[in-house]
């Protein structure tokens, strides 16, 4: 499982490493993937059932409303910032 130890320097270096490697590959004029899918799927293996139901929710939405318009930036930037305040309930 990813990030699976509620630890706000894991989520943080997981969307780190994602930034990184999506450089690298326009770095090498390589096409970048849409990641929010991806995305989505790894947020929702989180070691935080609360942050899961949430990020469920999100995914939901998304998905019955194509006016809600996720990148991967938006999207992970999202992720950390609701990560954050709820490990700090």
């Amino acid at each position: 499982m990813i990030m699976a130890s509620n630890d706000d320097d894991e989520f943080e270096a997981f969307n780190a490493e994602v930034n990184w490697l999506t450089s690298e590959l326009t770095a090498r004029e390589e096409a970048v993937p849409d990641l929010v899918w991806q995305l989505f799927e790894v947020y929702k293996t989180v070691g935080d059932a609360k942050f899961v139901e949430w990020m469920k929710s999100k995914h939901e939405d998304y998905l019955d409303d194509r006016s809600i318009n996720y990148n991967k930036q938006s999207l992970m930037q999202l992720a950390l910032r609701k990560y954050m305040i709820m490990g700090d309930d």
